[in-house]
C-alpha cells in the first residue's frame, strides 16, 4: 500500500485502529450479554429450588433462597449493554 504522504498514511491506519476497536467493542458486548443469559439462567435454576412445594417443606427457612436470589437480580438486570 502506497500513500501519497503522511496525513494519507495517518487516515488509513486511523481506519484501521477505529474499525478493530469497534469490533472488539462488538465482541465484548456480545460476551457480555452471554454472561447475562448465563447469570439469568442460574438464577432461574435457583428459584426453582427454592421454592418449597409444600408447607411441610418450606421449614422455619422459608423464602430464605428466593428472597437471596431476588435481591441479586438487581444487580444483574439493572446493568445496560450498547
Amino acid at each position: 500500500l502506497l500513500a501519497k504522504n503522511s496525513a494519507n498514511s495517518a487516515n488509513f491506519v486511523g481506519a484501521i485502529v477505529t474499525d478493530t476497536s469497534a469490533a472488539i467493542t462488538n465482541a465484548q458486548l456480545e460476551v457480555a450479554k452471554d454472561i447475562q443469559a448465563q447469570l439469568g439462567n442460574r438464577l432461574g435454576a435457583l428459584r426453582y429450588l427454592g421454592t418449597p412445594e409444600t408447607a411441610e417443606m418450606a421449614g422455619p427457612e422459608a423464602g430464605a433462597i428466593p428472597a437471596a436470589v431476588a435481591a441479586g437480580d438487581e444487580a444483574v438486570d439493572n446493568v445496560a449493554y450498547g
